[in-house]
């Protein structure tokens, strides 16, 4: 019997790849002749299936089955047919009993292999089909699958070299190009993660993946009328891709064409009018256009599918502000901070005027208070080059209007994501220290009321659980009265700990209880520092509000927490940092500034947010 082919294409979400082809069943290996009646059903269930009539398939290899109870072959192919309709456990069984029947199958680890990771079992995945290769190292396709499960386990390196032996055994195959792009893009390597999006567009003009792993790179880059292209090239051919409606549209606000960007998010609400990234995504643009009324009619929709993202209140409080409702933006204010406290960095000036309006009425004698000024609405947040990745992320932020599963996915995993806030007035440094905000420190300064985990078993045990990310823990102990400042034997204290590894809940917890941001590790180094070097936007909001009057401190190596950020490539660490004023023109012990170390690193954004900054 001639080999039958059969394309078998499941579309996944924006970064999450599609099952590219597999191969169907060439005839019936083993001892068939003593049951030709078995031979016959399980030819028509190879014809049934190479048609796509998995039912018929089905009961054709099951009579196969039926006639010859151990046909190894007639269990495979109704496997294939079960999990092509979607009944991956039934086809798990017929795979499992094949491979009891055949050990040495390697067509039924490859298939098993298939199934398990669309369940999401991707190690498993990888378990088989390693098994499979082993059994035909022939099997060239077997690295991309296997790539892809090694994507889902964010085992990029491994991911990649399984996608370089795909390319290598198909040089004309656009389709490993681009899952190789995304796993790039997850490492935050944008220039090779855009080099091979390039080159999979010139095999395949057309093709939809590269098109949006293109043009969602470009638009974390900032060039959002190239980005625009591609999502138009994506919408032509896929008009209800919601992930390129949601980038078209923020490019759109960025361009300040609020009238494209409204349609766009018309349409993803259309499309998905349970999800609240559209209505989020609507409302920025209705405020741009100060239609407050619509605005808040959007926020309020977001709010009310997903009421515990923080951001959205901030939102919505902004609206109410200039609705002149002051009671209720500060409700939604409170609301916004005692869900995500690093939101105070950028609201907390506008909560205050807010506050002061409906403050009790000041004595005569009193001046009158000060009215607010008007909200400036623009960019808190700017996307990050990849990455579900968060995340991975520490997870995506849920108020992205493109992190329709928020996020962090997966988004899939690292995925760019864009964010327009609207923005309060420009904050204020915080108070103490010299006006200017700089500060110098020795390295070694030991938080106020510190205790050493040397000898110190309950010390020992409070960093324990700070290193493991285990929040719940954490908060326990706190409440049973554990001193947040304890030190480490290196000179870290809990709070860099949890900075440098981007636990934001913890980081935020500890601060609640008093835990010392002006504090230095052996190094110089402060936990913004660490936050900042880390690029987790969550722990540098939150360290912000707390640490203004240090922003400028300089480690041993004269490096600021803006210089590190700039040096690691942390678009939205930067941007956060810049917003509080930092003074962009220090130079490290290698004679070397903020401005310097971005150009060095290559990233544009950061390049020209720092020079609108001033930095040179």
């Amino acid at each position: 019997m001639s080999v039958i082919l059969l394309l078998f294409h499941a579309a996944l979400c924006l970064g999450a790849p599609s099952v590219p082809a597999a191969s169907l069943p060439s005839g019936a290996q083993g001892p068939t002749a003593a049951a030709p009646d078995a031979v016959a059903a399980y030819n028509q269930g190879n014809q049934a299936l190479s048609a796509g009539r998995y039912e018929e398939a089905i009961r054709f290899y099951t009579q196969a089955i039926e006639r010859k109870s151990d046909f190894a072959e007639a269990h495979n192919w109704r496997g294939f047919a079960y999990r092509a309709l979607g009944r991956r456990e039934e086809a798990r069984q017929d795979f499992n009993r094949a491979l009891q029947l055949r050990p040495s199958y390697a067509k039924a680890f490859e298939n098993r292999a298939l199934t398990l990771y669309e369940m999401g079992e991707y190690a498993e995945a990888v378990k088989d089909y390693n098994e499979a290769l082993k059994l035909d190292p022939k099997a060239t396709t077997i690295f991309g699958y296997r790539g892809l499960c090694h994507f889902a386990l964010a085992q990029y390196d491994a991911a990649i070299r399984d996608f370089d032996a795909a390319i290598k055994a198909s040089p004309r195959e656009a389709l490993w190009l681009v899952y190789r792009g995304n796993a790039y893009n997850a490492q935050n390597d944008a220039k090779r993660a855009l080099a091979d999006f390039e080159q999979a567009l010139l095999l395949e003009p057309n093709n939809v993946r590269a098109r949006t792993g293109r043009g969602v790179l470009l638009y974390g880059q900032g060039q959002y009328e190239r980005a625009i292209a591609d999502f138009d090239v994506v919408l032509r051919a896929e008009a209800s891709n919601q992930d390129a409606l949601a980038y078209r549209g923020q490019a759109n606000l960025e361009l300040k064409r609020f009238d494209r960007a409204v349609q766009d998010f018309d349409e993803l609400t259309r499309l998905d009018p349970n999800n609240a990234r559209g209505y989020v995504g609507r409302g920025f643009a209705r405020y741009q256009v100060k239609d407050y009324a619509l605005a808040k009619a959007d926020f309020d929709r977001a709010i009310e599918l997903d009421p515990n993202t923080g951001k959205v209140f901030c939102y919505r409080a902004m609206t109410c502000r200039e609705l002149a409702q002051p009671a209720a933006a500060d409700a939604d204010f409170k609301q916004c901070f005692a869900l995500d406290v690093g939101q105070k960095a950028v609201y907390g000036k506008a909560a205050e005027d807010v506050a002061s309006q409906i403050a009790p009425p000041p004595r005569a004698e009193s001046p009158a208070p000060t009215a607010p000024r008007n909200p400036a609405p623009g960019d808190a947040n700017a996307p990050t080059a990849g990455g579900r990745p968060r995340r991975a992320p520490a997870s995506p932020p849920a108020a992205d209007p493109v992190g329709g599963d928020s996020a962090d996915s997966p988004p899939p995993r690292n995925r760019p994501i864009p964010n327009r806030d609207p923005l309060p007035d420009e904050g204020e440094p915080a108070a103490g220290g010299d006006p200017s905000g700089r500060t110098t420190g020795s390295a070694g300064r030991p938080p106020a009321g510190a205790v050493s985990s040397i000898g110190n078993q309950r010390a020992l045990d409070f960093l324990r659980a700070v290193r493991d990310g285990n929040e719940a823990r954490v908060r326990q102990m706190l409440q049973q009265g554990a001193t947040p400042n304890v030190v480490a034997a290196n000179g870290m204290t809990a709070l860099m700990t949890a900075a440098d590894a981007g636990f934001g809940r913890i980081v935020q917890a500890l601060l609640q209880a008093q835990a010392d941001p002006a504090a230095t590790d052996m190094r110089g180094m402060t936990a913004l520092m660490h936050a900042a070097r880390a690029g987790d936007i969550e722990c540098v909001t939150a360290l912000l509000a707390r640490s203004g009057a240090i922003i400028n401190l300089q480690d041993e190596d004269g490096m600021t927490a803006l210089m590190h950020a700039a040096d690691r490539g942390h678009r939205a660490a930067t941007r956060a940092i810049l917003a509080r004023r930092p003074d962009v023109n220090l130079r490290n012990r290698s004679g070397m500034s903020a401005y310097n170390l971005a150009a060095r690193s290559g990233d544009p954004e950061i390049i020209n947010a720092i020079r609108a900054a001033g930095g040179r």
